[in-house]
């Protein structure tokens, strides 16, 4: 089995550790808030497990620059959740302040772009802007701010990385570009080829991000997963290691023709 097969095979594994971490965790939906740690967490692992599904799907189709999007996706749930292991209530504070401030945005963009609405609502909506000014005092998060202090920090670097294709920059559009043909004109390509070697660093990334959320979750719920997760983290470095060791080979071989 080639490495990219090793790393689907390996996704597939990150899915049903997830299923663990629910099916053991310490959460009662019928007695918590929306708003408590354990509920929160429990939604982001659901939310990221969605993501991981279709970055397998994806996968399996060659559509590489769609599973990094996804893969974004993971990486700042991931930030949520080792907030919320690391501050719990102080960071659903925040959240909720986030969420008001952005509602209040929303509304005055409606205003500022003057949609018609009928005379009714948008004289109950003016009320409600009214009553609830006092939201737009609050702060916003961001995810290089979210994960700043907490233990996995340094991932904002490939959520950064990933970022780039999670945005139409003249060098991800460059993808769809074919060179220039015998008469010197460049060319579209609806269909770029695949590069495996893209595709296993997507999945490499995603699995990092997963592995994030999963450990967070399974602090944050107490469950009992923990044994799982340690077989999922060394399997997730021997894979790195034999990515490593196919790259290090590759550039020696093209050392040696040149």
């Amino acid at each position: 089995m080639g490495l990219l097969e090793d790393w689907l095979s390996f996704t597939d594994r990150l899915l049903a550790t997830g299923v663990s971490v629910i099916s053991t965790g310490v959460v009662d939906l019928a007695e918590e808030s929306r708003a408590d740690p354990k509920v929160l967490c429990l939604l982001l692992l659901t939310r990221t497990m969605s993501h991981v599904k279709a970055v397998r799907a994806l996968a399996k189709v060659g559509r590489t620059l769609e599973a990094r999007i996804l893969a974004r996706n993971c990486f700042e749930n991931s930030f949520y959740v080792a907030r919320l292991a690391k501050d719990g209530n102080k960071f659903v504070m925040e959240m909720l302040e986030d969420e008001k401030k952005r509602r209040v945005a929303r509304g005055q963009l409606l205003f500022e772009h003057q949609l018609v609405m009928e005379d009714e609502t948008e004289s109950k909506f003016r009320q409600w802007m009214k009553d609830h000014k006092g939201w737009a005092k609050g702060e916003t998060l961001s995810p290089k701010g979210i994960v700043r202090k907490t233990s996995i920090e340094k991932s904002y670097v490939f959520y950064s990385e990933l970022s780039v294709d999670a945005h139409p920059s003249t060098d991800t559009l460059s993808r769809y570009l074919l060179p220039a043909d015998e008469q010197g004109r460049p060319g579209i390509d609806l269909e770029p080829p695949l590069n495996p070697e893209e595709l296993v660093d997507t999945l490499n990334l995603n699995a990092c991000a997963v592995l994030g959320v999963l450990f967070g979750v399974n602090e944050v719920m107490e469950a009992e997963a923990s044994h799982l997760l340690t077989d999922l983290a060394n399997e997730y470095q021997e894979l790195e290691r034999r990515g490593r060791e196919r790259t290090d080979k590759r550039e020696g071989g093209e050392r040696g023709v040149q």
